[in-house]
């Protein structure tokens, strides 16, 4: 924990007035006070710092969990059945995955650790914190890492959850002024521009969860306007330990920050348990929604609670990147995650599967998969298309690369956000007759062989690379790998459009998108479902000099 000066502070509490249009030189004069502590404002922003030391207590994950928690019990009677250091659980549904989030919560008996780029304040966001809390009431030690800028919780919320004795938050590389955070990450950019955008989460140091998903309602199929298909990976055995040991490298990082150490205030009397009796109550009324009562239907979720969850044997390598590629930028490339996976590439016989909602291949990229083409290595990428991606600026850097991989031979493929995920009506879903939610991609996943995989949070583009932090398996488990590869085939045909060189009549190649969804094959000369102002504001992005920061 954090020492922390004691200055009582009101949370959701605005500190500013509304004012309305009056026109008097009485509202006047209040508009000029409000203009001159607005410059006052932004002055101290640009002289704002971070402390120069830290305060909170070190900590390292627990490691006597494995005998004294029923988490630790229960892994330790899957791994005898299983012949290799680790077993995985792969879950593609949504629902099911934030069901595991919360019965391993629920599970946890000494200590959970939290690391996510982006925790939304929406329902899943708020049922999950509503679970936490609970488990620090029953003496869970919880340690809640998460990135400065990409979480949505602002610092009264923060400070309220570590309040909590047995809470403790800290952010990574935060923005040095807390009051004008906008300004701050221009006026500071080049630091803030490097972001933690790890997943995980690790119950009893017994059982972890790794994946793409953040923590929102589009990342498990609850959203009413737009869900993504995603991958997590529900690890065992030894890859457990590296989870933990890789959080604790960042969790004790010199670029890491307790809320306290930013924040010097505390919530007043009967804050937190007022704010624990709230999310009790919002938990209580989305009982009766659909989506819950699909959570309550979730196999997965009572095999945990009852010690029975299948895992299959697996070789789990965890990958990722050091804190060091943030602290000190550029220092050595060659550690980061990324390169880590060039052996799987090279090593690759007969074919290679790319699953990236982000991708930018750039000239170098190109050429490698079309190193690989040359010596047989099939090569299929599956992407965001133009009405599926929700970040214009990556897709506008996106196809300008499309004409040369496919030229190279690399087979590409958009999802369609009309795909089905099989997801059920999210929690605010009012009518039968209410549109679908569109589907897009979100999951990042490499097969090689079809006999090894990797599923994490790395992307396959320059930020991934070289700017942010990111996290995942390298799995060696052939019989996890086929059954994979066939639900990415299923994906494939049903769930994306195939690109194709067209050649006409006098000799022009044009791009094509092709549906054979439902036995019949469709063809279109623009992308699909998208509307002309996306097309437009693609192309603008696609000029913009801004590649190095996708």
């Amino acid at each position: 924990m954090c020492e922390v000066p004691q200055k009582h502070w009101r949370p959701f509490v605005s500190a500013v007035p509304f004012v309305g249009p009056n026109t008097s030189p009485r509202s006047n004069g209040r508009r000029a006070r409000f203009a001159v502590t607005g410059i006052a404002l932004l002055m101290c922003a640009a002289c704002a710092s971070l402390p120069k030391t830290h305060t909170c207590s070190p900590s390292s994950a627990l490691a006597d969990t494995a005998d004294s928690t029923s988490l630790g019990r229960a892994a330790a009677r899957r791994m005898t059945e299983l012949n290799g250091p680790s077993g995985i659980n792969l879950i593609p549904d949504g629902p099911d995955a934030l069901l595991a989030r919360l019965t391993l919560v629920d599970l946890a008996e000494r200590s959970l650790d939290l690391q996510y780029y982006a925790w939304h304040d929406d329902t899943v966001g708020k049922l999950l914190i509503g679970a936490v809390m609970r488990a620090a009431e029953r003496g869970v030690r919880v340690r809640l890492l998460i990135d400065d800028v990409g979480a949505s919780p602002d610092d009264g919320t923060l400070l309220l959850l570590d309040a909590h004795p047995n809470i403790e938050v800290r952010l990574f590389n935060p923005i040095s002024s807390r009051s004008v955070k906008a300004l701050w990450m221009i006026t500071d950019f080049s630091r803030v521009n490097r972001r933690m955008h790890n997943k995980s989460i690790t119950a009893d140091n017994q059982m972890t969860i790794v994946g793409g998903r953040n923590i929102g309602d589009e990342y498990f199929e609850a959203s009413t306007a737009m869900n993504y298909a995603d991958l997590d990976a529900l690890a065992i055995g030894a890859a457990v330990a590296a989870v933990s040991a890789r959080f604790d490298r960042y969790w004790s990082s010199p670029i890491v920050y307790g809320i306290t150490e930013l924040r010097h205030e505390s919530p007043a009397a009967g804050d937190l348990e007022r704010a624990a009796a709230g999310l009790r109550a919002f938990e209580q009324q989305q009982r009766d929604k659909p989506y819950a009562q699909a959570m309550r239907e979730s196999r997965l979720s009572q095999e945990l609670r009852d010690g029975r969850v299948s895992f299959s044997p697996a070789r789990i390598e965890v990958t990722s990147d050091d804190p060091i590629k943030v602290e000190h930028p550029g220092k050595d490339p060659s550690q980061n995650l990324m390169p880590q996976l060039r052996p799987q590439f090279d090593g690759a016989r007969e074919s290679v599967m790319l699953v990236s909602p982000y991708f930018v291949p750039r000239k170098g990229g190109v050429e490698f998969l079309r190193s690989l083409r040359a010596r047989g290595v099939r090569v299929r990428v599956l992407t965001n298309g133009l009405a599926s991606t929700d970040v214009l600026p990556v897709f506008g850097k996106y196809k300008k690369y499309r004409r040369q991989l496919l030229e190279a031979g690399i087979e590409l493929y958009e999802i369609d956000p009309a795909y089905d995920l099989d997801g059920p009506a999210g929690p605010l879903q009012t009518s039968d007759d209410a549109k679908a939610p569109r589907a897009a991609l979100h999951g990042k996943v490499l097969t090689f062989d079809c006999l090894q995989f990797f599923v994490g949070s790395m992307n396959l583009d320059p930020r991934s690379a070289f700017t942010n932090t990111e996290i995942g398996f390298l799995v060696d488990a052939p019989e996890v790998a086929g059954p994979l590869c066939k639900g990415l085939d299923e994906t494939f045909a049903r769930g994306a459009f195939r690109l194709e060189l067209t050649t006409t009549s006098n000799g022009a190649r044009h791009l094509e998108w092709v549906d054979t969804d439902k036995g019949r094959e469709q063809r279109f000369t623009s992308e699909p479902r998208a509307s002309r102002w996306q097309r437009f504001k693609a192309l603008v992005y696609g000029i913009l000099p801004i590649e190095s920061l996708m």
